[in-house]
């Protein structure tokens, strides 16, 4: 039995679109369309790389605010 798609997808994350241009290329290679869809393939690549690059920026960005606030905790001890 096949299960049935939904009918809409939600993309709330960057990981979310990347893993939906991941499925949608490879539904294109599976079915032998890639030339065909050259255009379409490289726009969603081209998706695909723009979240990564968010989701990469965001981590990074969490990462700087984890550091800072200990920064600030050692700050406020030497402080005391």
């Amino acid at each position: 039995m096949i299960a049935k798609k939904p009918e809409f997808i939600k993309l709330k994350e960057p990981s979310d679109i990347i893993l939906y241009v991941q499925r949608v290329i490879n539904r294109l290679r599976r079915e032998d369309l890639e030339i065909e869809q050259i255009g379409k393939i490289t726009n969603l690549l081209n998706t695909w790389l723009s979240a990564y690059k968010v989701k990469l920026e965001a981590t990074e960005l969490a990462e700087l605010k984890a550091e800072l606030e200990q920064v600030k905790a050692c700050l406020a001890e030497v402080g005391k």
